[in-house]
């Protein structure tokens, strides 16, 4: 039994003196084969490291070069621009008030103004602006125009090496969206037509300046003087103004919803110079008084009756045309007057024959209240028929025409064939929110086969349109 168990020890110290062999020459191999490929991996990484660093080093070095490259590129569209119109202007041959000179110089500085970055765009203002050709104190005919011109995020800044007086800049039509003026003399400016949100005019002198038909929408007014300032047709939603003097402003058909004015910042005492506030809509969403004047030109005949001159309706060309009929006449037809008494003055429109006219009325100065969804229509005049046919009648149509004038909408104001003599017929109707014209279109329709004996007439008098603010009103506009 002790034999066999020593035998049985010395089996086990032997296979175990065998495996660690056997691990320890698995490790030896491992690590010679490790050893033997840690150079390649070392210079594998070196080598990937090496070149991406590489890689990011020619990157840089590229856009460095395409930075240099570009601003050479720029430096050089500046001065070659400078250079041209300088010579251009220099010339003897160069006219100011010739529209084809001042064309050329347009079309290079829309060009120039495309490939420069803000710095060099305004030294391009001051430069035409010292050179009178941006003005709006010299002749109409000498001015440059620079509609469409982007300024985008150009800035105008009062410097010790430069001051800011620009007054009478004239730069209509611009799209300059976050433009800066910052410490500048603006006075009398025009920038009618263009397009400013989110700009800032900072500390900055803007008496008599106008924004007639500008975009103003998130701009800043800080610490400005705005004395009689006009805002006509202008966006100024979400506008900001802080410490700024407002008086005497023009507020006709401006949008101020979300500006942060207060109502007795907007409409001042009476014993101050008061801002003229018309078809404007306040911060809080509400209107101000709307301008209720009728609209329609010579809708009664009164003003061209005499001279039979219909320059205020047009005709469409299949179609005759109202007569004028004036009671003091004294050629008029006798029967006619014994029928016929116009309804106001002494005129008002006749016919025996089918026709149909027409006036078209541009609304532009009603759009915010047309575009809020809130603007009414009220058509109103006096229509008759003289001995009339059944079918004879008056019918006064109003189209809605939109911006494109693509399409359009009506209504229509209908004379029934009943009785002689005028009567008074008024319809509401709402005004769609893309409406940019409204065309009044007064027609007769006759039977020309009526058997009934002559004379027969239609007569239309004191066609009137008014545009109101129909939520102020009780009712739904004719809905």
């Amino acid at each position: 039994m002790a034999l066999e168990k020593v035998r049985s020890d010395s089996i086990i110290s032997t296979s175990d003196r065998s495996e660690h062999l056997i691990k320890k020459g698995r490790f030896s191999y491992w690590t010679r084969v490790i050893i033997s490929i840690l150079p390649t991996i070392i210079f594998g990484v070196f080598t990937v490291t090496f070149t991406v660093q590489q890689n990011d080093f020619f990157r840089k070095t590229r856009e460095q070069d395409v930075l240099v490259a570009d601003a050479q590129n720029k430096r050089l569209i500046f001065d070659n621009y400078i250079d041209v119109i300088s010579d251009r202007l220099l010339s003897s041959q160069f006219r100011r008030n010739n529209s084809e000179h001042l064309l050329t110089i347009r079309a290079k500085t829309l060009t120039a103004l495309r490939h420069l970055d803000a710095h060099y765009k305004s030294e391009i203002i001051f430069f035409l602006y010292e050179n009178k050709l941006i003005r709006e104190d010299v002749p109409e005919a000498e001015r440059l125009d620079l509609d469409g011109a982007d300024l985008t995020s150009v800035r105008f800044t009062r410097s010790s090496t430069r001051r800011c007086i620009l007054p009478n800049l004239y730069l209509p039509g611009v799209v300059a969206l976050d433009i800066v003026f910052d410490g500048c003399r603006l006075m009398d400016s025009v920038f009618n037509g263009g397009t400013f949100n989110r700009s800032q005019f900072i500390s900055c002198s803007l008496g008599q300046t106008q924004f007639i038909d500008t975009s103003l929408d998130y701009a800043t007014f800080l610490g400005s003087d705005l004395d009689g300032v006009n805002f006509k047709g202008t966006l100024l939603t979400n506008t900001k103004f802080l410490d700024t003097f407002v008086q005497n402003l023009t507020l006709i058909n401006t949008d101020m919803l979300g500006s942060n004015m207060n109502d007795s910042d907007i409409i001042l005492p009476y014993t101050e110079r008061p801002n003229y506030i018309i078809n404007t809509r306040f911060p809080n969403g509400s209107f101000s008084n709307i301008d209720s004047k009728q609209l329609v030109i010579d809708g009664g005949a009164e003003i061209e009756c005499s001279s039979e001159n219909f320059s205020s309706w047009g005709t469409i060309r299949t179609q005759q045309r109202w007569q004028y009929y004036n009671k003091d006449n004294n050629e008029t037809n006798n029967s006619l007057k014994s029928l016929l008494n116009p309804a106001k003055g002494n005129c008002c429109f006749v016919t025996n024959t089918t026709n149909l006219v027409y006036q078209q009325i541009v609304v532009t100065n009603y759009s915010v209240l047309i575009k809020s969804g809130k603007a009414c229509c009220n058509l109103s005049a006096y229509m008759g028929c003289l001995e009339p046919d059944l079918n004879d009648h008056v019918v006064i149509t109003v189209r809605f025409i939109n911006t494109l004038n693509l399409s359009y909408s009506e209504e229509s104001l209908v004379m029934p064939s009943q009785g002689n003599g005028f009567q008074y017929f008024t319809k509401l109707h709402p005004i769609p929110t893309d409406t940019y014209m409204i065309s009044v279109r007064p027609g007769a329709e006759m039977n020309s086969s009526s058997m009934l004996p002559t004379p027969r007439y239609c007569a239309v008098d004191d066609i009137q349109v008014f545009i109101f603010d129909h939520k102020n009103k009780t009712g739904n506009c004719g809905t």
